[in-house]
């Protein structure tokens, strides 16, 4: 998708995880890897699902990060 600005932000995948839903820390998944450099996280469901608790059993966070910007 392009920005308003007219440029395409690329971005790279740095670090992908399953972290199980008992060890899920919010600090680790949706803070900075690396103070003031832009990053984009995917968060989703992982494991198999749970019918008693109707839940995933894990989360996959998938991080990457700004590495170049084209027109």
């Amino acid at each position: 998708m392009t920005r308003d600005d007219g440029t395409v932000a690329r971005f790279t995948i740095d670090d992908v995880q399953v972290v199980t839903s008992d060890r899920f820390d919010a600090r680790k998944a949706y803070g900075p890897h690396e103070e003031g450099r832009a990053e984009l996280r995917l968060i989703t469901c992982g494991g198999t699902f749970d019918r008693a608790t109707r839940a995933y059993t894990a989360n996959v966070i998938v991080s990457a990060y700004l590495t170049g910007v084209r027109r």
